[in-house]
């Protein structure tokens, strides 16, 4: 049975995969590392920032809320719009 990480971080994969985008080309738009993005697909970090997550909605044309839902791994909790998490992104 599929848990709400899994969904999360399958839901992620499937949007990349869908736009035929690697990692290095969302880690390149975003000004981060390719091993932060292969992170936040696996469900293993979070963005380090809110800010993170509102330029990944703006570079993909889409609302934060829904980058949000796409990058924060449901069981890391909430994004923290007032700063970063404890993973880094550089």
């Amino acid at each position: 049975m599929e848990n709400s990480v899994d969904r999360s971080r399958s839901a992620f994969r499937a949007w990349r995969l869908e736009r035929r985008l690697t990692q290095a080309d969302i880690a390149k738009t975003l000004g981060c590392r390719v091993a932060a993005v292969g992170g936040w697909e696996r469900g293993t970090q979070r963005p380090g920032s809110w800010e993170i997550v509102r330029r990944f909605a703006e570079c993909y044309e889409m609302h934060p809320s829904e980058a949000s839902k796409l990058l924060w791994n449901k069981a890391h909790g909430d994004p923290n719009p007032s700063g970063p998490s404890n993973s880094s992104d550089r």
